[in-house]
Order: C-alpha cells, then structure tokens, then sequence
C-alpha cells in the first residue's frame, strides 16, 4: 500500500507541475492490476513527460531525487519494500507521454 500510495503521489507531483507549465492541459494516472502467468502484475503510468533518460537507471537509489525539495527516499523504500520484503520486482520506463511503474509478485503474495 505505502508503495501504491508514493508512486501516485509522485505521479500527482508530476502532472502538477506539467499543468503549471502548460505542458498538458489534463493530468491522467492510469492504474492497472492483472494475472499474467500466474504473477500479480500492477502498473502505474501518468501522461507528465515522463523521467529524462539520463535520470532513470537512478530512480531507484538512495536520496536521489528529481524534486527541488526532495529527499531521494521514497522510490528506494518502495523499492525494498516490494524486493526484499515482497520477493517482487519493481521497474520504471517511459512509455506514451509518461512515467510508467511497473510492479511484479509472485503467486505466492
């Protein structure tokens, strides 16, 4: 859940931020949960432009951030949390006009 509720609020930050700089004129959060060969697959996509190429192999560490006030903490605690504590897998990608989060467990979640 606290994983859900960070990349979303990222998400919102985001589309904030595209729409302040009339980037877009409608922000869209698209949520989708499905069985794909026996594993839970979840992902999370938005339409604010997306992370820049350069930035995505880092998304994922500690006190790396985007954000002027960030803190780098959130997507790294996700990422333990569905890795280490969940025995999942957690991506990121640009796709379409956004960000997209890509989360995997096992069956036996």
């Amino acid at each position: 859940m606290q994983t859900l509720l960070n990349i979303v609020n990222n998400a919102k930050d985001q589309i904030k931020e595209a729409r302040e700089a009339k980037k877009i004129k409608r922000g869209i959060i698209d949520i989708a949960i499905y069985n794909q060969a026996g594993n839970l697959v979840i992902t999370i996509a938005d339409n604010a432009g997306g992370i820049a190429e350069e930035k995505l192999p880092y998304v994922f560490q500690a006190y790396f951030t985007t954000k002027e006030h960030g803190h780098g903490i959130g997507l790294y605690m996700s990422k333990l949390i569905i890795e280490d504590k969940m025995n999942g897998r957690i991506f990121v990608s640009n796709q379409n006009q956004g960000a997209c989060f890509t989360i995997i467990l096992g069956s036996a979640v």
